[in-house]
């Protein structure tokens, strides 16, 4: 079960505002929009509280470094050119 399935549960474990996640990763509200709509990226669900969303750090680290190893390495890239 998702923690967004069970707000109990996420608040034993520390939580992020968006804003916080769209400073992290240098982007915008609407953007963070799409990647939650976007299944190919699963980006981490939201979980709503007082109508603000909020996520759970964990699960943020756990898609970026998936992401990261995902990405080829500069060194490859350079190597391809």
């Amino acid at each position: 079960m998702h923690s967004a399935d069970n707000p109990q549960k996420a608040l034993n474990r520390p939580l992020v505002p968006s804003k916080t996640v769209c400073l992290r990763f240098g982007i915008v509200d609407r953007t963070l929009d799409r990647w939650i709509a976007s299944k190919s990226l699963a980006f981490p669900r939201p979980i709503v509280i007082n109508r603000r969303r909020y996520f759970e750090i964990d699960e943020v680290t756990a898609w970026e470094n998936t992401r990261k190893q995902a990405a080829p390495s500069d060194e490859a890239s350079k190597e391809a050119a």
